[in-house]
């Protein structure tokens, strides 16, 4: 029976830790990623941005997903962020050093307090500071029921002898914390279950090393697991893992001293000595490894080659991470960021098409083919991804912004459609028919493909900063665009075609049309962020 009860524990910790994550995620929400662009100027800021992000968004495999998209975003480099990486895993260990302070009897109240403002509070600052109050009473009420029931264990015949007996494996119990931590996916519960046993005298203090050991290890594991999709994923995560074993090694071979070191310095506490082991473990290893980052990632690099190039760009297909799912905000802001490939897809599309008509390259339908074909899957990929993001766990504008989102997928695959559908067809009957156009004409048709693709570029831009002055410029452009486009159909209208010669203004006509649709679809976002109390003009 305690063995369940500590079961039901380390479900209570997976729960809380859970609950702590998206009560952070209220408070500080996407904008995390913006703070720790501005402030990774250099590996020593990168660090410390990491040790606080890490403390905020206590989840390691989120903070490697953030820093593998960041990084394949290029708006880092790898070694500034591997800095954040290994800051980041100094400050997740903040949690553990709150349990070691034992506060579990103020677990009633803190469920109380956080359990009513996370219920009943509808602004969600107070919303998710109640659910990180929820989340450390779920977590210290578990770490008691894991003390009572290590020590009704230990009181049962033999059991003591065995953790006693453990106490020597030093190897062993690191591998199976390292599976534990892989299982639970979890640093701080599996450190957590320790803490609950080494309180309660059943964990000797020589396994508390190879524990907290093992525990770093597995996390390391977790995140080659979370990043093993991608290049720059994979490279950082056995940057991570590499420093991790070469410290851990260290650490069990000290093994000894350093549980005579706790006996001595830290006057028996085991549950003090776990948490500071675990933190001073990270903080240690991250300094160290400050100096070593740009030969480590070149090793990296080297071990994991990049695949061959191809002649031509490869066909991108988006990857949505489920792991970052665990941060409802950090999730909807990877979905934002996953809108731009899209665009950058259709401003493909759309050179490709002005190919075909004016540069005779039919060749280039297949292409944009399977670019739609991209951007189809990507909107339903999008889809899928934002409906697994908990509503209950955004606030207003970020709800908002979800159906934004999923409204401007729509819009894209429709943008696409229009490319291959209309505007490459009346591309392909103007190379079939060979029209010459007037130089006006072509100028004037060329500079609007060139504004429109311009605009793609834009609205990537409203995505990132959902700034409300770019949204209503970027309508007032749209607009603009518009009238340029019937402007130039009613003075090509009046051209007067030689008698004998092909009439190159229904080819016209067409594209002008479609230029017109693209510039509607692409500025619906704008019109949706714009208030619908303010006057805005409509084709």
């Amino acid at each position: 029976m305690e063995v369940f009860r500590i079961a039901a524990a380390i479900v209570l910790i997976l729960l809380g830790m859970r609950h702590l994550r998206k009560g952070l995620d209220r408070l500080f929400g996407g904008g995390l990623v913006e703070w720790m662009r501005r402030l990774t100027a250099n590996r020593a800021k990168a660090f410390a941005g990491g040790l606080v992000a890490g403390a905020v968004a206590p989840s390691s495999t989120t903070m490697a997903m953030m820093s593998v998209r960041m990084l394949s975003e290029a708006s880092l480099p790898a070694v500034r962020m591997l800095a954040v990486l290994l800051g980041a895993n100094v400050g997740i260990t903040m949690t553990v050093q709150l349990l070691a302070f034992r506060l579990d009897q103020f677990a009633p109240a803190l469920l109380s307090a956080g359990g009513a403002a996370f219920l009943f509070v509808g602004r969600p600052v107070l919303k998710g500071a109640g659910q990180v109050l929820l989340a450390f009473g779920l977590i210290f009420l578990a770490m008691r029921m894991i003390g009572d029931a290590s020590t009704a264990l230990a009181a049962a015949e033999g059991v003591a002898e065995l953790f006693a007996a453990l106490g020597g494996f030093t190897v062993l119990i690191a591998l199976g914390t390292a599976a534990l931590a892989v299982v639970l996916q979890s640093s701080t519960a599996s450190v957590a279950l320790g803490l609950g046993l080494a309180q309660s005298g059943l964990l000797p203090f020589p396994a508390l090393v190879p524990w907290v050991v093992g525990t770093n290890i597995g996390t390391a594991l977790t995140i080659l697991i979370a990043g093993w999709p991608s290049l720059e994923g994979r490279r950082m995560a056995l940057a991570n893992l590499l420093f991790r074993l070469f410290g851990g090694g260290a650490a069990l071979i000290a093994a000894p001293q350093l549980a005579a070191l706790g006996t001595g310095f830290w006057s028996g506490d085991a549950t003090r000595f776990a948490a500071d082991l675990h933190t001073g473990f990270n903080l240690l290893l991250g300094l160290a490894a400050l100096p070593l980052l740009g030969p480590l990632v070149r090793l990296c690099d080297w071990i994991v080659e990049a695949p061959p190039e191809q002649d031509e760009p490869p066909l991108r297909r988006s990857r949505f991470s489920k792991s970052i799912l665990q941060s409802p905000a950090l999730a909807l802001h990877h979905a934002t960021r996953e809108m731009n490939p899209m665009l950058d897809d259709l401003r493909r599309m759309l050179k490709l098409s002005w190919e075909i008509g004016f540069e005779k390259r039919s060749e280039n339908f297949v292409r944009i083919d399977k670019l739609q074909e991209e951007v189809v899957a990507t909107a339903e990929e999008l889809a899928t991804y934002l409906g697994k993001i908990d509503l209950d766990s955004l606030d207003d504008g970020d709800s908002v912004w979800k159906t934004h989102l999923i409204d401007y997928s729509h819009e894209l695959v429709a943008t696409g459609v229009v490319i291959r559908r209309d505007l490459t067809d009346a591309a392909l009957r103007m190379a079939a028919k060979a029209p010459e156009f007037p130089d006006s004409a072509r100028d004037e048709l060329e500079s609007l493909f060139r504004v429109t693709m311009l605009r793609m570029e834009k609205a990537t831009l409203i995505l990132a900063s959902r700034d409300l002055a770019e949204a209503r410029s970027f309508i007032r452009e749209k607009e603009e665009m518009s009238a340029r486009c019937r402007r130039c159909q009613r003075l090509n209208q009046r051209a007067e075609i030689a008698p004998g010669e092909p009439d190159f203004r229904p080819g016209l006509v067409d594209h002008l049309n479609c230029l017109r649709r693209i510039n509607s679809h692409i500025t619906s976002l704008a019109y949706a962020m714009v208030p619908q109390k303010e006057p805005v003009l409509h084709e």
